[in-house]
């Protein structure tokens, strides 16, 4: 796997800089600790920049905070 060079930015949150791992050609994956503080900044956030180059999209993140604790409680259901 190559690494992709991206960064993120909540909200006007400091960058942060995980390292991503390119899994295909359209995407890239990392992994982030349960308790991470990022998780819960981006549950609270309204926009997320995603810097890839030359480019930096906005995303609004407007019911992510009901989609990721549906998420959470799937995974913690069939991973009991």
């Amino acid at each position: 796997w190559s690494k992709a060079q991206i960064w993120m930015q909540i909200d006007n949150e400091p960058v942060i800089t995980p390292v991503f791992k390119t899994a295909r050609t359209t995407l890239v994956v990392t992994k982030f600790p349960g308790n991470s503080d990022w998780i819960k900044r981006l549950r609270k956030g309204k926009k997320l920049k995603v810097n890839v180059g030359k480019r930096v999209p906005n995303f609004d993140l407007a019911g992510i905070d009901e989609a990721l604790g549906a998420l959470f409680a799937c995974a913690a259901k069939y991973n009991a």
